[in-house]
């Protein structure tokens, strides 16, 4: 019977079922996550019984909910009762790698109902963010503190697991001062810190973001080698680097707005400046799992993942030229 259900699961007519059902799959990992169902179980198996009582759920839902979640190896289930495997253990809110964060953004109301109207999206060619909200992301992630906060803990996620990977195979040891341009809270910044004694930094972000920065730096001990500048990098961005920073930034906008970004980032940049963009790269011509971070940002933003050729275009227009690369997610540009 299972090799025959396997058998079936490879036939495109199930292929696209799985897909379609996804998501079912999405609203499944938020409904625990939201519940901290992860966290009750990390002290040991429980029934949906005593589940339910803990979350106020009811019983027959709840495990109705997990039972599937078991069949898709989310968490494990024996002699009446779900247990955590390694799988559910990332969504406790304490485990080292917790995909937490991750389940409460894609399955939070504001970012899900968004991808209702993708139709809407791709045949006015506008974000779906926009039609649906009737504001931009970053206009909507400015007015709403409790879902702002969501997509910045979710950013740090991103950080943890991708950006600060790929931006330690970048050599500072000649750097002495970086500027991240739109670093947020600061988490890659004050990793490259960390990994390099020598090297001091700078924040710079909007006012708010960079309130809420002060207290990590602070708490990770960085005061003395990190500097908090507020301001908008669509107006100006500050001198004095000799390498600058932005992570996840250009893929948030089209070419336009990029372009202004990138020339301000080359007026404050020295004759023998880098400046680092640190985000996911398309392939030129192949198909890759980073179409799916272009969709999103069609979307959700209006801006797109670019290959190796389409950022080079767009530094030659700002006064810059390629440098290094890591095809895995970070490209450096030189004055030109």
């Amino acid at each position: 019977m299972a090799q025959e259900i396997s058998s079936m699961q490879q036939m495109p007519p199930f292929q696209l079922m799985e897909l379609s059902y996804g998501l079912i799959s999405t609203q499944a990992l938020y409904v625990v996550a939201k519940l901290g169902i992860a966290d009750l179980l990390s002290d040991g198996p429980k029934t949906a019984g005593q589940l339910a009582a803990l979350t106020g759920c009811d019983a027959d839902f709840l495990q109705r909910l997990l039972r599937f979640l078991v069949s898709k190896g989310v968490f494990a289930h024996s002699a009446g009762r779900f247990e955590l495997n390694d799988v559910g253990s990332m969504l406790r809110a304490d485990a080292p790698r917790s995909a937490r964060p991750m389940a409460l953004y894609f399955g939070s109301a504001w970012n899900w109902n968004t991808w209702g109207n993708l139709l809407g999206s791709v045949t006015k060619g506008k974000t779906a963010f926009d039609l649906v909200h009737g504001a931009g992301f970053f206009e909507y992630i400015d007015t709403h503190a409790d879902d702002a906060a969501i997509f910045s803990q979710y950013m740090d996620t991103l950080v943890r697991d991708f950006a600060k990977p790929v931006l330690m195979s970048y050599d500072f040891s000649q750097k002495k001062h970086l500027i991240d341009i739109g670093g947020g809270h600061g988490a890659l910044l004050l990793a490259a810190l960390e990994a390099n004694t020598g090297l001091r930094g700078t924040l710079f972000d909007l006012p708010k973001v960079v309130n809420g920065a002060r207290a990590v730096v602070e708490g990770a001990g960085m005061q003395d080698r990190c500097t908090l500048i507020e301001g908008s990098f669509f107006e100006s961005v500050p001198s004095g680097g000799d390498v600058y920073l932005l992570s996840n930034i250009l893929h948030d906008w089209d070419n336009e707005d990029c372009l202004r970004i990138l020339k301000n980032c080359r007026t404050a940049m020295g004759s023998d400046s880098s400046l680092l963009v640190c985000e996911a790269i398309l392939p030129d011509g192949d198909f890759s799992p980073i179409w799916l971070f272009d969709l999103v940002m069609l979307a959700l933003t209006g801006g797109r993942q670019r290959t190796v050729a389409q950022f080079s275009a767009l530094f030659q227009k700002a006064g810059l030229k390629l440098g290094q690369l890591n095809p895995l997610g970070l490209i450096e540009a030189l004055p030109s």
